[in-house]
């Protein structure tokens, strides 16, 4: 990627303050995905890598959210950990003052730790049990996903680890082995899986919406394994 060009492929223009608790935030998009999950919400940004903003053009956006009363920033994707000047796109929302919540499939330990003290708050997706994740996301090296969960929960930093719950694929006997091997958490996140037409795997388009009621039994589930549990 060119020296020219911010990792941030694509910004949301309308804040939100349902993505980092407590804060209005801005939702900065990068590109890529070393994942190819099959029931991916954003398949059009995984894969290839784009050319991003350019660093002017950024700050001037960074400049611009002030006037919405903007305090955060949300990078997510893709897989922001992918692109090796992430570290600069970090430095400069700084520089505006603003804080930052890093969305991240946990693939990158390394990379993520060498953020970690400039990161606010972490929100780290746990796909499904170890075993499982060839079969999910094509991901082969799942013990770095529990290495970067591990980082998290020594490191201090505010942080959440969330699962989206697919009836057909998170069984008992799945959530039993994902808890086990999150056990000790400091937040954990149950979402439910949404079908849509442009997901990546036509047998998930048609799969039902995850019941509130199963949801809440995996809460329940997780009781003994998280200090706080939220279901969305």
């Amino acid at each position: 990627m060119s020296s020219q060009t911010s990792p941030v492929f694509a910004w949301q223009r309308q804040p939100t303050l349902s993505d980092h608790a407590g804060h209005l935030s801005a939702l900065f998009f990068t590109s890529g995905c070393n994942f190819t999950c099959r029931f991916c919400h954003n398949a059009a940004l995984m894969n290839r890598v784009q050319t991003g903003i350019d660093w002017q053009h950024l700050d001037q956006i960074l400049s611009s959210l002030r006037e919405q009363w903007v305090d955060s920033v949300t990078l997510t994707g893709g897989e922001p950990l992918l692109h090796a000047s992430l570290p600069l796109l970090v430095d400069r929302i700084k520089q505006h003052g603003y804080l930052i919540k890093l969305d991240s499939n946990g693939s990158f330990p390394e990379r993520l730790q060498s953020l970690l003290p400039q990161l606010d708050y972490v929100a780290l997706d746990i796909k499904t049990s170890q075993a499982r994740y060839p079969q999910l996301t094509g991901w082969q090296k799942p013990e770095q996903v529990l290495r970067s969960a591990r980082l998290l929960d020594s490191s201090g930093i505010d942080y959440e680890l969330r699962t989206t719950i697919i009836e057909a694929h998170h069984d008992d006997e799945v959530m039993n082995a994902l808890l086990q091997e999150i056990h000790g958490c400091r937040r954990y996140v149950l979402q439910p899986f949404i079908p849509r037409p442009d997901l990546p795997d036509p047998l998930f388009r048609t799969l039902p919406r995850t019941r509130p009621q199963r949801l809440q039994q995996l809460a329940a589930m997780a009781a003994e394994h998280a200090q706080s549990i939220k279901t969305l």
